[in-house]
């Protein structure tokens, strides 16, 4: 007779922001920040995942980290929730520094989790392309993990009126992709 014990691990909560390794909008638009990719790896979906978002944002001005204010001059206030939408005009366009945006996520049972995203606004008008897919794993660095051999769909969107997509890859791919 033998005997074996096996402990299984918990993984880290994975907290991401959608959007790149940055972001750049303008100030005539509502800046949408995006942290519903989040999520706890050991919980699987559709299971709901119970988790509690918090927001922050800092800007950095010769070495001295200072609270977002708005065009006012107030600090920012988030909504506790995975989505939160800057309105337009809000905030001043930066320059040579980014607004800093954290989403810490917590579930109560494991250690939080934290993403930050530098964002760019300009004064002009920025059209935002956005590409997805809801297929594979989102990686703590915001990657996406897909299994070799699984096929892909890549959904690609443009605000632009008169926008139009056209599609590229770097490598080329291998073979003729079935684009619908």
């Amino acid at each position: 007779q033998s005997q074996v014990t096996i402990v299984v691990g918990q993984l880290d909560l994975i907290a991401h922001i959608a959007g790149g390794s940055s972001i750049r909008a303008s100030v005539q638009n509502d800046l949408l920040l995006d942290a519903s990719q989040s999520h706890d790896p050991d919980v699987d979906p559709p299971t709901p995942e119970g988790l509690h978002f918090s927001w922050a944002c800092v800007v950095v001005f010769g070495g001295v980290t200072s609270p977002c204010l708005d065009v006012f001059g107030h600090s920012l206030k988030f909504n506790n929730t995975a989505q939160v939408v800057i309105s337009a005009f809000t905030l001043p366009q930066t320059f040579d520094s980014p607004y800093w945006f954290t989403v810490t996520v917590r579930d109560g049972l494991k250690t939080q989790a934290s993403f930050k995203m530098p964002v760019f606004l300009e004064a002009d008008p920025i059209p935002s392309v956005s590409i997805s897919t809801d297929m594979g794993f989102v990686q703590p660095d915001a990657s996406v993990k897909i299994n070799a051999r699984d096929g892909v769909v890549l959904n690609g969107e443009c605000s632009a009126a008169e926008g139009l997509l056209e599609w590229s890859f770097d490598p080329p791919l291998v073979g003729p992709p079935a684009l619908i």
